[in-house]
């Protein structure tokens, strides 16, 4: 029988390869946020690149010092009538009012409530520990409990309040991170810092005297409202925005040499104001991955375009490697926490097709059996 010879037509051949990420190369690639694997069998003629399904972590890390929003800085600034009511601790505030104290809350995700209770926590935490160093050995009492965090659930914001003591956010001090290598957050135009996500813009915030009696809302309706302070007395401030304390909603996957999404990205004038005009990263990543979509099982059990798909007119001759990369849109990769992932990715491979036709004889004992 003659050898076929090849047409010029072509069988679209689908391949899968499912990637794990506790697979990668450990001591070359540490984190799960980039790596590089060897597929098991080199790919021939591939003109389509497809991410078909995965399951990502549903818990990624919000406040982390590598995202370097873990740090707020506040002054105490005690009122001169506490002079005579507050005869321990008034002096040794009185004479720190000009310098800042720093909080730093544990890394990890929270809610508003687990928020508001952190910071009040480390508010008073981290003037007590001053406190404690500073005061005559004699003085029993060395709690400092006057700061209130409460989060209100209608206007969506943070309220900060003192019982006795003025005090001032420094939202617009930028802090120290200088043992952290990722790029310097304080420079962009948003999630710069933990006041961004608690509702401060780059400014300094002063608090103010409490005329009456302080009321927020612990719940959705207004049939549950918490006295922060019962007035008039105490000092009050109420964040300036709404708190966003989870604004990266998607994250990014990148594939070197195979991306095919465009991304505006904030450019940065001269006097120091954002617009996106004429500013992008083209073919920026392969994937956008929506953070309410961490498992996904494709469609019908196949391939979705919906996602990530990279299709090329002229196919690759051979590809035996992939290398991918995980972030945000501000740039930053992706903290999985240690958490491992996986998913698969598809790939349409274009096989000569040869023509056959053949003629095909049946045996008699099969006849039977079909």
């Amino acid at each position: 029988m003659p050898i076929q010879e090849n047409r010029s037509t072509y069988f679209l051949q689908s391949k899968q390869v499912t990637i794990h990420s506790e697979d990668r190369e450990i001591t070359k690639y540490p984190n799960q946020n980039e790596f590089e694997i060897t597929l098991p069998q080199a790919l021939k003629n591939v003109q389509s690149i497809t991410l078909v399904n995965w399951a990502f972590p549903k818990y990624l890390p919000t406040f982390t010092r590598r995202y370097q929003n873990t740090k707020l800085l506040f002054l105490v600034q005690p009122p001169v009538e506490n002079w005579d009511s507050d005869t321990n601790f008034y002096p040794i505030l009185n004479a720190h009012r000009g310098e800042a104290f720093e909080l730093e809350i544990p890394e990890g995700v929270y809610t508003e409530i687990q928020m508001a209770n952190m910071l009040q926590l480390l508010l008073n935490s981290v003037v007590t520990s001053y406190l404690d160093n500073h005061l005559d050995p004699s003085v029993w009492y060395r709690t400092y409990d006057r700061f209130r965090v409460k989060f209100d659930t209608i206007t969506k914001k943070f309220v900060f309040a003192n019982t006795m003591d003025g005090f001032t956010i420094l939202a617009g001090k930028q802090i120290d991170y200088s043992s952290c290598s990722e790029e310097m957050m304080w420079t962009k135009h948003s999630q710069w810092g933990l006041p961004y996500f608690i509702g401060f813009d780059k400014a300094d915030y002063l608090s103010g005297n409490n005329t009456s009696t302080l009321l927020v809302s612990t719940d959705d309706s207004t049939s549950d409202m918490e006295v922060v302070l019962s007035g008039p007395g105490g000092y009050v401030l109420i964040a300036e925005n709404m708190a966003n304390l989870n604004p990266n909603n998607v994250f990014y996957m990148e594939i070197d040499k195979y991306n095919s999404i465009d991304e505006i990205v904030p450019l940065k004038n001269p006097n120091s104001s954002y617009s996106n005009h004429g500013n992008g990263n083209v073919n920026g990543a392969f994937a956008k991955i929506f953070k309410d979509h961490f498992i996904h099982y494709g469609q019908n059990g196949g391939a979705t375009c919906d996602y990530g798909m990279h299709i090329s007119s002229k196919p690759y001759e051979r590809i035996a490697k992939l290398k991918f990369r995980f972030r945000y849109h501000n740039g930053n990769l992706v903290d999985f926490g240690g958490q491992d992932f996986n998913f698969n990715i598809g790939f349409g491979c274009f096989v000569p097709e040869i023509e056959s036709s053949y003629s095909c004889r049946i045996p008699e004992t099969y006849v039977g059996c079909r």
